[in-house]
């Protein structure tokens, strides 16, 4: 009887694993068959026949998996046959499935009868017995080589605003990335076009972070094959798309890939990082290049998925990209906070965080001279100037009070929660406290120490005293922070302290001040009406504005000015500036040319000084600035100077003098509500120029403070008040004047400003802005890009804008001189975010003077 079997073998050259898919067979059986060919192997069996006067005939599917064991979808079938009657012929067969397989993959073979010697490439003899056949599956000779893709561009729609190291905003569809210009995109720390997702957090985060990128093969050969995106970070697939198919080597296919690491989040998480793009063919799972070559690295992404909602104060200005960069982690370090099992109060595992991380890792330090706040805040709240909070990493001024670090936090905590977020606390008086850690205050070694004694100075005193030492200081008030954003002293809301040491949310109110304030000695010098009570605790507006004068400030709790003693002090102190004695001529003074700072800095100081930092902004109370200065010379320390100019408009357009000046006194009272220490401040004169006040003469830091009219001028540095002034009177002199035309008129004129045109940039989504009615705009489309020209009757130092709600958002502005020196046009450009009506303000603010003038518009956002 001869033997009618066929002994197969199967070489696989593919990078694939072969999967047997199925088996069949007539009057024969598969002996041997493996689960499987792996890649670059073999593997050999039989069909032999069961009965020998009906032969072999039997069919093998394989399918195609990638290392990872995903199912590639490709199907290849061996057929072989070996009949013993005359009447049928061998056969030996492979068939590769579907359609565009076979432009990937060769199948081949070769076969032999009677002997497994005598092999004939692709031809079987129709007879003899038994029959060798030998198959070999292969990428086809176009597939060997390794063929290239182009990727293009990279967009992607922000959810938030957020503004870029240059300033610029960032919102909705944006380019994060483009072949055109592959470097840049990158800046020192991340991206110039940083993104923003609103997230559901403990989502598929792939339902969130969703890129579009646009590719197209640089091969021929790889048009119409199906293939897929993926994007690496550090060898590991953090982006991956659905599967695409090529098309011509002059045709661009946009693609969506989606965020797949990590899968979901409980917390805020980011991704910055160089992204390694890459493309893969579905069907063998076979890399492609990229062209051109060198590119790796390149693709600099830098995106953040936050809360679905924003805090209020983010509304004008948007979101830092340098805050985003301080305070969310990367997908692979998510916050966390050391566990308490003995927790009683509510609390959140991430403002412990975010608490945590500000008091230990923001490069801060405590001013223990005078515990001013150095960042804007009030002790109610107020604007918090977070780009100089995170200048230089935080090293650039490293100084804070509790003021300043209750703004940090409680944004901070915002990332996650949106508009509910920790309630901002006051507490006044506040009084000494028992021995604990203050942010930054550390020995030699850099470990922090005990302080009971928080205003010890520079030389004079020690942190820890004895409780009863006379020389032992106190708070005159503190700013923390509770758990809900209604807060909820009685139900045991967590308390967020990230001045001392720090607090993480684990105690209520009633254990917080029994842990942190020494009422046994504020009953023993005060009196017993002098301990503290959680039921004096006051909650404050918070932050409202960060980086800039708001275009539309809120109102905020006018009881936490009048209703404590540090304010009351502070309300005094102001009424004995006003009510001083000192030498004054008949007409006001009037400040000048403080905008050209820069400019007279070294003829008035001397060519050793320059300016390390500046800020100006505009907004509808008027124009705040800071500069700090210094010498080479390193017997100087930094001078920080802060100016404050108010522009309240009278009924007619004119300057309102006396609501102007009530402004002035106002902001002087907020700044000395800002320091903690009691005793800091008194009233001094500055010659020639009348009252000021200024930093006591044990306080080993100088401050002055001088106001006149509508103008507030706040200069500190150096280690007295007494070695400051010379300095600060060289700046005063240079600025400040009497019997100024025009500036001393009565009342002072203001700016004429005007609108003059509308225009809309329509590249991006065809949108139309066209100007109606006066004071009205109408733009089409969310997201759309605008400006309105504004004619103002002055040389421009600053301007900005602004909408209530957020619904139309201030990118920047663009002022040009007219010609003869007739003033000044200035294009405002904003950007839809809202459908429906928004109130519009923009500000501008006249160079010389610095007083401003607004101008309110609205704007209708329809429907594309």
């Amino acid at each position: 009887m001869p033997d009618c079997s066929v002994y197969v073998k199967v070489i696989n050259k593919t990078d694939l694993i072969l999967k047997t898919h199925g088996v069949s067979s007539q009057n024969s059986e598969w002996l041997k068959v493996p689960d499987q060919v792996d890649p670059n192997g073999s593997a050999s069996f039989q069909l032999k026949d069961t009965t020998w006067f009906e032969g072999s005939d039997g069919e093998i599917v394989y399918t195609t998996f990638d290392k990872d064991r995903h199912d590639l979808g490709t199907e290849i079938t061996l057929d072989v046959a070996d009949p013993y009657s005359i009447s049928k012929d061998n056969e030996v067969q492979i068939t590769v499935n579907p359609g565009s397989a076979p432009r990937i993959f060769a199948g081949s073979f070769r076969a032999s009868v009677e002997d497994d010697e005598h092999y004939e490439n692709n031809h079987v003899e129709p007879r003899g017995h038994p029959v060798y056949a030998e198959f070999t599956i292969d990428y086809s000779d176009a597939l060997k080589k390794t063929h290239k893709f182009q990727l293009i561009q990279i967009t992607t729609d922000s959810t938030h605003p957020v503004r870029n190291t240059n300033k610029e905003l960032r919102v909705g569809k944006h380019t994060l990335w483009d072949s055109n210009n592959p470097s840049a995109y990158k800046d020192k720390n991340g991206s110039l076009e940083p993104n923003v997702y609103g997230y559901n957090f403990d989502s598929p985060v792939k339902d969130t972070g969703n890129l579009q990128a646009t590719v197209r093969p640089f091969d021929e050969e790889l048009s119409g094959l199906e293939a897929y995106l993926i994007g690496t970070v550090e060898n590991e697939i953090v982006f991956k798309s659905d599967s695409f198919f090529f098309k011509g080597t002059s045709d661009d296919v946009v693609v969506t890939a989606r965020a797949v690491k990590p899968e979901t989040s409980k917390t805020p998480f980011s991704i910055n990082a160089d992204v390694d793009w890459g493309a893969k063919l579905v069907l063998t799972d076979k890399a492609l290049g990229r062209e051109p070559e060198g590119l790796k690295g390149l693709t600099r992404l830098e995106l953040y998925w936050i809360a679905e909602t924003l805090h209020p104060a983010f509304a004008e200005e948007g979101l830092p990209v340098a805050f985003l960069r301080s305070y969310v982690p990367s997908a692979e370090m998510q916050a966390q906070a050391n566990p308490n099992a003995d927790v009683l109060a509510v609390h959140s595992q991430w403002y412990q965080a975010k608490t945590s991380q500000t008091f230990y890792h923001m490069n801060k330090r405590y001013d223990v001279v005078a515990g001013a706040a150095k960042f804007d805040v009030a002790h109610w709240g107020g604007i918090f100037a977070a780009d100089r909070f995170l200048e230089g990493d935080g090293v650039t001024f490293p100084e804070v009070n509790c003021m300043d670090l209750a703004a940090a936090v409680q944004l901070a905590c915002s990332i996650l929660t949106g508009k509910e977020t920790v309630t901002w606390l006051y507490l006044s008086p506040f009084g000494f406290i028992e021995p604990t850690k203050l942010i930054g205050i550390t020995d030699s070694y850099g470990a922090l120490i005990d302080v009971n004694n928080p205003f010890f100075g520079k030389s004079h005193t020690q942190p820890l005293v004895n409780p009863q030492a006379a020389e032992r200081t106190s708070f005159g008030c503190h700013v923390f922070a509770g758990h809900s954003s209604i807060w909820k002293h009685e139900n045991d809301d967590g308390i967020y302290d990230a001045c001392c040491q720090p607090h993480l949310g684990t105690e209520n109110i009633r254990d917080y001040i029994t842990f942190a304030i020494d009422n046994a000695e504020n009953k023993r010098r005060f009196g017993g009406g002098a301990e503290v009570d959680y039921r004096r605790v006051m909650t404050g507006y918070g932050v409202y504005q960060i980086n800039r004068q708001p275009t539309y400030p809120p109102g905020h709790d006018t009881d936490m000015e009048t209703h404590s003693a540090h304010a009351l002090s502070a309300s005094q102190l102001v009424s004995q500036l006003l009510n001083t004695d000192v030498d004054r001529s008949s007409l006001p003074l009037a400040h000048i040319n403080w905008d050209c700072l820069p400019t007279w800095l070294k003829s008035t100081l001397g060519d050793a000084w320059h300016v390390q930092y500046e800020e100006i902004s505009v907004g509808k109370h008027g124009v705040a600035a800071f500069w700090q200065i210094s010498a080479t010379n390193a017997r100087h320390s930094p001078i920080s100077v802060q100016l404050r100019v108010f522009s309240v408009p009278a009924s007619n357009g004119d300057l309102d003098v006396e609501g102007s000046s009530a402004a002035a006194r106002q902001h002087v009272t907020g700044l000395l509500q800002s320091t903690q220490r009691d005793d800091a401040w008194t009233v001094g004169n500055l010659a020639g120029l009348g009252a000021a006040l200024q930093y006591a003469d044990h306080i080993e830091s100088g401050r002055t403070i001088h106001a006149s009219r509508n103008v507030v001028v706040d200069i500190t540095g150096t280690t007295s008040t007494e070695a400051l002034l010379p300095t600060a009177l060289k700046l005063l002199n240079q600025t400040a004047h009497r019997d100024l035309s025009g500036l001393n008129s009565s009342p002072p004129v203001l700016p004429v400003f005007r609108r003059q045109s509308a225009n809309a940039n329509t590249s991006d989504n065809g949108a139309l802005a066209q100007a109606m009615e006066e004071g009205t705009i109408t733009v089409t489309g969310i997201h759309t890009h605008f400006s309105v020209v504004f004619v103002v009757s002055c040389k421009v130092a600053t301007a900005s804008g602004g909408s209530q709600g957020g619904g139309v958002l201030f990118d920047r502005y663009i002022a040009k001189e007219l010609p003869n020196g007739k003033g000044s046009t200035v294009e405002f450009l904003f950007i839809s975010h809202k459908l429906g009506r928004h109130p519009v303000r923009v500000c501008v603010a006249e160079s010389k003077t610095l007083l401003s003038v607004s101008f309110d518009l609205e704007v209708q956002v329809v429907d594309a």
